[in-house]
């Protein structure tokens, strides 16, 4: 596995759909692992002082469910959120609302 540079993220988040992009982005700045990205929800998000709350991730089962459950190893957090994702999901927010209905 590598870390893609910068400008690989930048490249794939020009490619990415709009709705997709705040995903893409948590991965590559907040370092959120995929089930933990997977399971953000805007509640999650403080946007005051710009932090998220890591505090489920989302599993498969080896049958294909899906459960969500605390993140592995009690590795609950807060991640502090770089201004330029605040930004987009504040954008994401406007275009899309915050509960996945709109």
């Amino acid at each position: 596995m590598r870390i893609p540079t910068p400008e690989t993220v930048e490249s794939i988040l020009s490619a990415a759909d709009d709705w997709f992009r705040p995903f893409i982005a948590f991965c590559a700045s907040a370092g959120l692992l995929l089930g933990e990205a997977a399971a953000v929800q805007f509640l999650d998000i403080d946007f005051l002082r710009p932090q998220l709350h890591v505090q489920r991730q989302e599993q498969r089962t080896n049958g294909g469910e899906v459960r969500i459950t605390p993140p592995k190893y009690g590795s609950e957090r807060i991640v502090h959120l770089p201004d330029e994702l605040m930004t987009m999901l504040t954008q994401h927010a406007s275009l899309f609302g915050t509960n996945g209905d709109e």
